[in-house]
């Protein structure tokens, strides 16, 4: 199997109405971005927030994009238009990563047979019940070639990507469960990997949050 070398990766964040979270998204990010050893960059897409999301975002050292658009898919495509690397990356504003997600991104496409690479989302432990009824904060490991992703931590190869034509713009739900199958499809692997997974913030606030949480 031929072995391909991952040169960058283009981290696309979509927010709307995140001035809770996208603070603390962006500090894991840019973290994350600083202790990898390979190319990447932030962009960060503002679906035309009426918050204080767009100025939070602009304090930071990434690049920034007001979008109109009105669907999540078409909100990460406008993401992609601006993207230069091999590898898109997308995660959700209101999202924490790992310590180490980027490498597992990188290490996925070493293999050429990947198409897409992602893992699940998980509450914070300290979450309401209300929240953690429906949300797990711990998850089995699994690693799952044929599996749909979910659009908050869905990384994809870029040619790949552009050969779909990107997500299905005209879809209000189900977009990233329609990429992944479209992946599939293609004969290319579709990797679910719970060791990637990211915390899912919700309506949680930073105070719940636990500072080992990585």
């Amino acid at each position: 199997m031929r072995i391909i070398l991952v040169k960058g990766i283009s981290i696309i964040i979509p927010a709307y109405n995140e001035e809770a979270y996208i603070k603390k998204c962006l500090e894991r990010v840019i973290s994350e971005c600083e202790k990898y050893h390979g190319k990447t960059e932030i962009i960060v897409v503002d679906n035309n927030s009426t918050d204080n999301t767009s100025t939070i975002i602009q304090t930071f050292d990434v690049k920034y994009i007001n979008s109109m658009a009105n669907s999540p898919g078409a909100v990460r495509n406008e993401g992609v238009k601006n993207a230069k690397f091999e590898i898109f990356a997308f995660l959700d504003g209101d999202c924490l990563v790992r310590e180490g997600w980027l490498g597992k991104i990188n290490e996925a496409y070493k293999n050429s047979n990947t198409g897409a690479y992602g893992g699940e989302c998980v509450a914070p432990y300290k979450d309401s019940w209300v929240v953690t009824a429906w949300n797990p904060t711990e998850l089995k490991q699994e690693y799952n070639k044929q599996n749909k992703l979910p659009g908050a931590n869905f990384s994809i190869r870029a040619d790949v990507f552009k050969a779909i034509k990107g997500f299905d713009q005209k879809l209000v739900s189900a977009e990233d469960d329609k990429l992944s199958l479209e992946v599939i499809a293609l004969g290319l692997d579709c990797i679910l990997d719970n060791s990637c997974s990211v915390i899912h913030l919700g309506s949680v606030s930073y105070t719940h949050l636990r500072a080992h949480e990585t």
